[in-house]
């Protein structure tokens, strides 16, 4: 067993523990220790039950290539010798993050043995800090890039951790192109349109917090060398954070289309949010998460910022002849003292007669004093496009450590919800369910057939009143429906009423003749 590394044991056995001291201690002896009732944390596997297991493994690992691809300075120069030799074809998957504090002797020459064999690297994922412990024995990453063409790399995630002093330019890669690369992730460094790995066929892009360039158009000059692009993640992109809502239009001939790309996911403030969705060009199935944030912008039109949304992202989600639609809306609202307040809209699971994206996901974040206007846009949303209203499913969440959830989640909010999705069946609710009551009574004189058959509640403090209420104006909206006959449900999930919490799901059955 001694000829197995640790290494290695610790992939097999994830709950592994050598320490016999504990196993006596916990009164583990071979002849009565019962697999069925062990755990990890009381009852350590005993080393004599490893033994026999440990024989049949050490003939087959040296022949399991995938058991030895991962190395990392953590493990020691013996083992990465070894798994230098064992790896025949297809590469290693190498991590190199710096330590916490000071770097041990084995760390560097573990890290040094490693950079010996660059060109076996089918993946590399550098992770450096802010502020990196002396005695590093680590070249900064760039210089690691410009060391070799990397003949294997199919993977690179570089994470600068202390600024933009890192330039990937044309220097790396030896000045050729990798042509194996297929998944890029860059954190906090310089990217210059000459970076070699952009004449890769790449499939995967990650750029955050990442400086291209002092024109607004360099980074969609990177995007226009990536038409192979399937995912693309970009958050905060520097000298494009400071961009006005207003300008998202500007340079109309710069825009750049990403024939196959499959996910667009941004985070960034708002400004630049809605330049990037204008100028980037997607096939129309195009799932879409946007994060749009405004907690730095000192003044904003709010119908401006409503105009904008609109004109960016509307007819991709509703369709030039809004004919597209969805059948479940998720709408969330969060509001703690860790975070800004943040509204998020989603639309999930397409109409099978829908070409729009498969899903589209929008998240504004803003100051304490624009909760209201977070609000109004999601009302506005909910209210004006088309999309909404074959919703069959709504999921509304309300997380607020000092906001009512009349203000939230007022009569307002719950009718223009119903009211823009007529076919509704299912609606549930986490954090307050708000004036949602009174808005099911209000049903009753509305002139649009009603549907609702379900309303969950989830994680929710309420009274035995509150219950009734909402099961009184569930009846009476039952009522209202063609014919009344059919029924409701009301059903309660890991909820606490007058204070007792209840595992288990509670369910009444409401029809217009009376609850049961």
């Amino acid at each position: 067993m001694d000829r197995i590394p640790i290494e290695i044991l610790g992939r097999v056995f994830h709950c592994l523990q050598l320490d016999w001291e504990i196993g006596q201690s916990a009164g583990l002896l071979r002849h009565h220790w019962d697999p069925e009732s062990y755990t990890s944390d009381s009852n350590p596997l005993p080393l004599l039950t490893l033994r026999p297991v440990c024989r049949r493994w050490n003939a087959a690992v040296e022949g399991a290539q995938d058991m030895w691809r991962h190395v990392t300075p953590r493990f020691n120069a013996k083992f990465i010798e070894k798994a230098f030799n064992c790896v025949k074809s297809g590469g290693l998957d190498v991590v190199i993050e710096v330590p916490g504090g000071e770097p041990s002797l084995d760390w560097n020459e573990s890290c040094t043995l490693i950079l010996t064999k660059i060109e076996l690297y089918r993946s590399l994922c550098v992770i450096l800090r802010p502020v990196s412990p002396e005695n590093v024995n680590l070249p900064n990453p760039t210089d690691i890039l410009a060391s070799s063409t990397f003949p294997l790399l199919e993977l690179l995630m570089v994470y600068c951790g202390n600024g933009s002093e890192y330039a990937f330019d044309g220097n790396c890669f030896f000045g050729k192109v990798p042509l194996r690369l297929r998944t890029l992730r860059l954190f906090d460094g310089r990217i210059r349109e000459v970076f070699k790995g952009f004449q890769a066929a790449l499939t995967t892009a990650t750029f955050v917090d990442c400086d291209f360039g002092p024109a607004t158009s360099d980074f969609l000059g990177v995007l226009g060398q990536l038409p192979f692009l399937q995912v693309l993640v970009a958050a905060k992109i520097r000298h494009l954070e400071d961009m006005d809502v207003a300008g998202y239009a500007d340079e109309p001939d710069g825009r750049v289309t990403l024939s196959q790309l499959e996910r667009l996911e941004l985070s960034m403030s708002l400004g630049c949010l809605l330049y990037m969705c204008y100028h980037i060009k997607t096939p129309a199935t195009c799932e879409i998460d946007a994060d749009g944030s405004l907690v730095d912008v000192d003044e904003v039109d709010e119908d401006e910022v409503r105009r904008a949304l609109d004109e960016v992202f509307k007819e991709r989600v509703c369709g030039a002849n809004q004919q597209q639609g969805y059948e479940r809306l998720s709408i969330e609202y969060s509001d703690s003292e860790e975070g800004c307040p943040d509204t998020t809209v989603a639309l999930l699971e397409p109409l099978a007669s829908s070409s729009g994206p498969r899903s589209f996901t929008l998240r504004l974040e803003s100051g304490d004093h624009r909760r209201r206007m977070l609000r109004s846009w999601a009302l506005h949303v909910v209210g004006t496009w088309s999309a909404v209203s074959h919703a069959k499913s709504v999921a509304v969440a309300t997380f607020a450590d000092d906001l009512s959830s009349e203000e939230w989640a007022g009569a307002r909010f719950w009718w223009t919800v119903l009211s823009s999705a007529p076919s509704v069946e299912t609606i549930q609710v986490r954090g307050k369910f708000g004036r949602l009551s009174h808005a099911l009574k209000s049903i009753q004189d509305a002139d649009f057939p009603f549907r609702l058959t379900l309303i969950e509640l989830r994680e929710l403090e309420l009274t035995g009143g509150n219950y009734l209420t909402l099961a009184w104006s569930l009846r009476v909206a039952a009522g209202s429906r063609e014919g009344g006959a059919e029924g409701g449900r009301l059903r309660l999930l890991y909820c606490k009423m007058d204070g007792v919490s209840s595992d288990i799901g509670d369910e009444l059955v409401v029809t217009a003749g009376g609850i049961s």
